[in-house]
């Protein structure tokens, strides 16, 4: 199950950091950029076990992110 952290975007790269530093077992994905990137990104959600992204980028890309079942935010 994917879980997820929404964060300032300052924080994202972060957020990744600081998993790989404390659990590098993790697949962490940062999700960033263009429309089109972060729509290519998310098609991957599945292959990790953390998603991060930016309280702005949540909310534009909002409609995708009601469709998946987080195990925990």
């Amino acid at each position: 199950d994917v879980c997820i952290v929404v964060c300032p975007t300052s924080l994202v790269y972060n957020w990744k950091e600081e998993f790989n530093k404390f659990n590098p077992k993790f697949k962490v994905l940062p999700v960033d950029g263009t429309p089109s990137q972060r729509k290519k990104l998310l098609n991957d959600i599945g292959d990790y076990d953390i998603i991060v992204t930016s309280y702005s980028l949540l909310q534009k890309d909002i409609e995708f992110y009601k469709t998946v079942p987080f195990a925990y935010c």
